[in-house]
């Protein structure tokens, strides 16, 4: 092979990889809003079902909705893992969901919602179906993270309960003690709800 062909096939190569990243992140963005909105109306049909109108938001709804399960929950130090807050293993009709006990509570709820979202994202075979088909395998853990914590927030302090909440204050720290949440999360929350604009 002559040095003009090999030139020629590494700019070929990197074409089509710079092309594959450009898709990739449309397919990321597009993808972020459309399984967004469908994971809040999924939980959105979760607490209606379950008539759960009351603070802090349990999981007893989401254990509910995936009858059939048995849920176990335990807890681990990650202080070798700083970065790990949590996971969860299926096996049979049983899951288990592990997250860290060594922070604060807001913060192991947030865990504890966030394997949950997982969960559902497991068993949605139209979900695995659109991650699978993005190429980057960096683009798609973003992705499912990504989702997994605004599902997980959402779940935790939905639109419809936020809204009325927030006709009563703005406060991030009043909000969080209303949600069981952390006041970072009440804010991201607040705004990506549009509310107390």
């Amino acid at each position: 092979m002559d040095t003009n062909t090999a030139t020629t096939t590494e700019v070929l190569q990197q074409n089509i990889r710079q092309q594959r990243q450009k898709t990739d992140n449309q397919s990321y963005a597009s993808l972020l809003k459309k399984w967004e909105y469908h994971f809040r109306d999924r939980i959105d049909k979760i607490l209606l079902d379950a008539h759960l109108f009351d603070f802090p938001i349990t999981f007893e709804p989401f254990e509910k909705y995936f009858s059939g399960f048995d849920f176990q929950y335990f807890t681990f130090d990650n202080s070798d893992h700083k970065d790990l807050h949590g996971f969860y293993e299926v096996e049979d009709a049983l899951i288990k969901i592990y997250y860290a006990d060594n922070c604060v509570g807001s913060r192991q709820r947030f865990t504890i919602a966030h394997e949950l979202m997982h969960v559902y994202q497991y068993f949605d075979h139209e979900f695995q179906v659109d991650i699978e088909a993005i190429i980057s395998p960096v683009i798609r853990k973003l992705l499912i993270e990504r989702l997994a914590d605004k599902s997980a927030a959402y779940y935790l302090a939905p639109l419809p309960l936020m809204a009325v909440q927030a006709q009563k204050t703005c406060n991030a720290i009043q909000l969080a003690a209303t949600f069981s949440i952390s006041p970072r999360a009440a804010e991201i929350c607040l705004s990506d709800y549009g509310l107390c604009t």
